[in-house]
């Protein structure tokens, strides 16, 4: 390897303003990993002193660039003649793939400008985790070196530049809660009519079970009478599923998540969430709850709320259009672990259009970025917070089921740690500028939670 290659150890991040964000994470998780990343915005991510100018530092120290590409980056020019000189040095060097190119937010081929045309891309815009592995097989693929050896050191320390972290304990709240009882017995039924999967669904909001075969079911409970009669359901004995590896072949352990999760469909369909099936999620409907506002007690004790169900303008060059947001809960049952069970709770947004018709293709990402890029934890942990107490009614602990013998019972409360240091929240910049000036959004009064003048209560 020539001198000139020795010195070719950074991968170069060009980005816009509106995209910092991303670029900041991606910065650090590629720190992290070992390499050496030329990016303006984090100097000592470099390992080593760099060239100021960003021209000489493509020109002379880059191994690969990673352009993220987006509708705010395309035109800019600073991304625009930062990609042209690495095409340039990728042709002087003979390296077809010098440039990488990141599709950031999902842009079609006929917005891509045709001098990138021929570069395949790989995409951020479904998943920022799932673009992270693929960024890393590709630098793996080129056998980019790794030159950090306290890479995650330098990206924690990226996070502390103004002092922010400090060494005083913090309590931390996850979104995680605890299934504090299941049922000791799962029962067998037989059924005189097949049952579908469809069936099975349809009984979400009077009886959770599993679908065994077309004349076989298991439940922790027994069946309403409706039900029973409409299908000729009759016990078939019961099965101690603690003691057992497998129930009618079935894992237990699989047996008894699938069945959690069925009683937490009962759960939101009995609390009256609803169901989209071309989305396959629950979203919180207008009007459920008073005015729309999700009600919960804070850490502190105070209460507060957040909306569930909301609207806004999204303006993105000649588009202008009003969509409404729905808080769409999911629990699972977090993977690997064995009794007792703990669930995760995932909170997302469920789109719509004025007229509740659910959006799709590429108008979802840039709504939802839209929407959700000024919330911060503690919009979330309000929110996750308020989904637990609709899911509890305001006691204490979720109950499903009308057996009392038969219930799952699931905390209200989710689990809480305590860490060494804390962020001094005083010294943070809460302000999101580059969010504000985004022309993704509309007006200023656009890109402020509507909550925010009335949060407590």
């Amino acid at each position: 390897m020539g001198t000139e290659e020795n010195q070719r150890g950074h991968v170069f991040i060009s980005y816009a303003t509106e995209d910092s964000a991303l670029a900041d994470w991606l910065a650090r998780r590629l720190a992290a990993s070992g390499y050496a990343v030329w990016y303006d915005r984090m100097k000592l991510l470099g390992g080593e002193p760099w060239p100021q100018d960003i021209d000489h530092a493509i020109k002379t120290r880059t191994f690969r660039m990673l352009a993220l590409l987006s509708r705010s980056s395309i035109n800019k020019d600073n991304p625009s003649r930062e990609r042209t000189t690495a095409q340039a040095v990728g042709r002087e060097l003979k390296i077809r793939d010098f440039l990488v190119t990141l599709n950031v937010d999902g842009l079609k081929a006929t917005e891509i400008p045709w001098t990138l045309s021929e570069i395949n891309y790989i995409t951020f815009s479904r998943s920022w985790a799932d673009g992270l592995l693929s960024v890393l097989k590709k630098l793996e693929a080129v056998n980019a070196p790794r030159v950090l050896s306290d890479g995650a050191a330098l990206a924690i320390q990226s996070y502390d530049s103004e002092g922010i972290i400090r060494d005083v304990p913090e309590e931390i709240i996850s979104n995680c809660v605890a299934i504090k009882r299941l049922p000791e017995v799962v029962h067998r039924f037989s059924t005189s009519l097949d049952v579908s999967f469809d069936d099975v669904a349809s009984f979400r909001k009077e009886w959770a079970c599993r679908r065994v075969s077309p004349n076989q079911l298991l439940a922790f409970e027994h069946p309403p009478a409706s039900i029973a009669k409409q299908f000729g359901i009759k016990p078939a004995g019961g099965a101690c599923w603690r003691c057992m590896p497998a129930v009618d072949g079935i894992n237990s352990r699989n047996l008894i998540v699938s069945l959690v999760h069925a009683s937490i469909d009962h759960l939101f369909a009995i609390r009256g969430l609803e169901y989209s099936v071309r989305q396959r999620a629950w979203h919180v409907p207008p009007r459920l709850l008073d005015k729309d506002w999700l009600r919960f007690q804070k850490p502190d004790g105070s209460l507060g709320r957040k909306l569930a169900v909301g609207e806004r303008t999204y303006v993105g060059g000649s588009t202008r259009e009003v969509y409404h947001y729905h808080v769409s809960p999911s629990l699972s049952v977090l993977r690997g672990t064995t009794a007792p069970f703990v669930l995760v709770l995932r909170n997302r947004v469920y789109l719509t259009d004025v007229d509740g018709k659910a959006l799709d293709g590429r108008r979802i990402p840039s709504r939802r970025k839209h929407l959700c890029k000024n919330w911060w934890n503690d919009d979330w942990l309000a929110r996750a917070l308020g989904v637990l107490n609709l899911l509890a009614a305001g006691e204490k602990q979720i109950a499903i089921g009308r057996e009392t013998d038969s219930r799952v019972v699931i905390s209200s409360i989710p689990y809480r740690f305590t860490v060494d240091v804390s962020i001094d929240e005083a010294r943070a910049d809460p302000t999101d500028t580059d969010y504000l000036n985004d022309p993704d959004v509309g007006s200023l009064e656009d890109a402020v939670d509507e909550t925010d003048p009335g949060d407590s209560e």
